[in-house]
Order: C-alpha cells, then sequence, then structure tokens
C-alpha cells in the first residue's frame, strides 16, 4: 500500500504565496488555497489556524526568498553605487517581464496595511531592513568616492526605497521597458 504523501510546509507556504501573490488577498478564498495546496479545509486549518495566519507566513517566505537576494546584493562585496545600479535594472528587468504579479510585499501593502497591524508591521520590518540595506551601500559608496559625501545617507536610502515602492506600483500599470528604464536612470540620478 502507497505511503500518503507527506505534508511539506515550506513547500505548502510557497505555493499559498504564489496564490495570493497571483489574486490578492480579499480575491482569494479558502478553496483556491485547498485546490493550490492539495489540502483539504480541516488540514489547512489544523496547519496554518486561518488565511490570514497564512498570508502573514507567505510574506515572511517571500522576505526570505526575494528580499534577501537584494539585501546581500547591497551588503555584498558589490556594495556601493554599483550594487545600487544592478539593483534597479534587475527591478526594470523583472518588472518588464509580461505577466508578473510585480511585489509582494508592495501589493500587500497597497491592499492591506492600511486597516491590518499585522501586515502593516510586516511591510515595515521588511521597509526598515530595506532601508538599511540601501544604508549600507550608498555608505560605502561615499568611501569609494562614488556617491558625495555630504549626501545624508539615510535621507537617501530612504528616498531610494520610497521610489522602489513607487516603481512597483508604476509597473502594474505600465511595463513599458523605456518608461520603467527612464523612472529608474532619474531616480539613481539622486546619487550624484
Amino acid at each position: 500500500m502507497a505511503r500518503p504523501k507527506e505534508f511539506d510546509r515550506e513547500e505548502a507556504v510557497a505555493q499559498a504565496m504564489q496564490v495570493f501573490w497571483e489574486q490578492g488577498y480579499e480575491a482569494t478564498s479558502i478553496q483556491d488555497l485547498t485546490r493550490a495546496l492539495g489540502l483539504k479545509p480541516g488540514s489547512l486549518y489544523n496547519a496554518f489556524h486561518d488565511k490570514h495566519s497564512l498570508f502573514l507566513e507567505t510574506l515572511a517566505c517571500y522576505q526570505q526568498q526575494h528580499s534577501c537576494d537584494t539585501y546581500a546584493l547591497l551588503q555584498g562585496p558589490l556594495a556601493g553605487k554599483q550594487a545600487l545600479e544592478l539593483v534597479f535594472e534587475q527591478l526594470v528587468a523583472r518588472a518588464s517581464q509580461p505577466n508578473t504579479p510585480g511585489c509582494f510585499m508592495v501589493n500587500s501593502a497597497a491592499e492591506l496595511a492600511a486597516h491590518d497591524p499585522q501586515v502593516r508591521a510586516q511591510v515595515e520590518a521588511d521597509r526598515t531592513a530595506l532601508i538599511a540595506a540601501f544604508e549600507h551601500s550608498i555608505r560605502a559608496g561615499q568611501a569609494a568616492g562614488d556617491i558625495p559625501h555630504e549626501r545624508d545617507p539615510y535621507a537617501l536610502a530612504t528616498f531610494l526605497v520610497n521610489a522602489i515602492f513607487g516603481f512597483q506600483v508604476t509597473a502594474k500599470v505600465s511595463r513599458e521597458p523605456t518608461t520603467l528604464r527612464l523612472i529608474a536612470e532619474t531616480t539613481l540620478r539622486a546619487l550624484d
């Protein structure tokens, strides 16, 4: 007799993240989640308690899988202006792809942060970590002489992260690479 497939929580959270990412929180039903995860409603509730708890896990999963790559780039050996430019190049490349669902963190902030304190706290934690990573890269660029020393690294980092959030919203309306590249290039001029 075949053994039942073991429940893999990480895989289930990753699959749920895709559903929430493509549809949004409100538009995703328990039926959508059970179908995607291959679970019965009772099993889903036993594993995750409720839709909201599962959603919060998916935000944490997104931060680990996607945001950490950006943090590593900004704090790694390329830290400085080159890393900042590369982050924006990657942003344009991803946003230009057809059918991309955008940034899950920004989508969640736009949909839920105004009225969901737990989502707001997770988005703010991600934003704070991103600002710190940008600030690190800006300081490295200043030490290398690529970014003027008189610029306030924290203010510049906060501006760039805000620009990325706005960029992500714009990319949901227009995926035209020329427009997205123009926005990125104009934003990066703040480093001069």
